[in-house]
């Protein structure tokens, strides 16, 4: 669920995927292992040492395409991550192998469509990850929306295409403010590294025995979710966009956006609406000229997060 850009960005799914690797090829006697002179074919599948997760071939909902992918074992709907999500296999006869170290995917026609040689993203200087939604439920092709950290590396904007639709505000020490998410809490730790190699922002869980992930759907809301074994059903933690006022700039320059009033949208202090009568985003401008010799000045806005 991830591709490069220029900034840094290491997600859940990423680690899921090399912890997964890692548990299955260290240990070449063990029973979560493939040899050089083994594969995986349709309707086979390889899990992890710890039981939790499971490598095979999969369809979407509704889909007859067929996919490599890592999901969490016996949960419906949990797939953590896609090998050939812009190349779908069109019927059963895909082969994963492991050649010289190598992970090929194999078509019918025994043509590689995907190899773990191909860059899923660049962890070093200079190359960064984001996480794009699938296309739609059925097709986990690269879709609309991109979560991803921006240029300075120091807030989490979401976009759609390369339309800014919502980003938290900056990182304070202890999370990126304007996201409840980032509270403290017992189920997650975040963290965010900054040198001059990389920036990233990561989480971990504090319980290892939960189960999480964390999805960004073809609608361009990002959701953090945890398992409910008893429930048999995920079970939602945090949403991001929360409400309408997290759109980015919807209320334009110098507009406050409020839940609690009738009308969204508003100006801050000595402002007054530009043109709100077709667009809110066109913001607010001055009644009267700023003019510090007669008294203007800078007051306190308390609770307001600035798009």
């Amino acid at each position: 669920m991830m591709r490069s850009t220029k900034h840094q960005w290491k997600t859940l799914l990423f680690y899921l995927f090399a912890s997964f690797l890692t548990s299955i090829f260290v240990t070449p006697e063990a029973i979560d292992s493939i040899s050089a002179c083994q594969t995986i074919k349709n309707d086979e599948s390889i899990v992890s040492a710890g039981g939790t997760f499971e490598l095979g071939f999969f369809s979407p909902e509704n889909s007859e395409y067929r996919f490599l992918g890592i999901w969490y074992t016996n949960i419906y709907s949990s797939v953590v991550w896609v090998a050939n999500r812009e190349t779908p296999l069109t019927d059963s006869s895909g082969v994963l192998k492991l050649e010289d170290g190598i992970l090929t995917l194999l078509n019918q026609s025994n043509n590689i469509i995907w190899s773990s040689r191909m860059k899923i993203g660049r962890i070093v200087e200079g190359i960064d990850l984001y996480i794009s939604s699938w296309k739609s439920i059925d097709d986990p092709s690269q879709g609309n929306f991109t979560l991803e950290i921006d240029s300075s590396g120091l807030q989490v904007i979401l976009k759609q295409g390369m339309a800014v639709k919502a980003r938290s505000g900056m990182w304070n020490g202890l999370g990126f403010s304007g996201m409840p998410i980032m509270k403290p809490n017992t189920l997650y730790n975040f963290t965010y590294i900054s040198n001059q190699r990389e920036k990233y922002f990561t989480y971990e869980l504090l319980n290892k025995s939960v189960i999480s992930k964390m999805v960004l759907d073809e609608s361009g809301k990002m959701e953090l979710f945890t398992w409910n074994d008893l429930a048999r059903n995920w079970i939602g933690f945090s949403v991001v966009p929360m409400d309408k006022c997290d759109a980015y700039a919807l209320c334009g320059v110098n507009g406050i956006c409020s839940l609690s009033n009738s009308q969204t949208c508003g100006c801050l202090n000595r402002f007054i609406p530009t043109n709100w009568e077709t667009d809110w985003r066109s913001g607010c401008a001055r009644i009267m000229s700023l003019d510090c010799q007669k008294g203007d000045g800078f007051i306190k806005v308390f609770q307001h997060q600035i798009a």
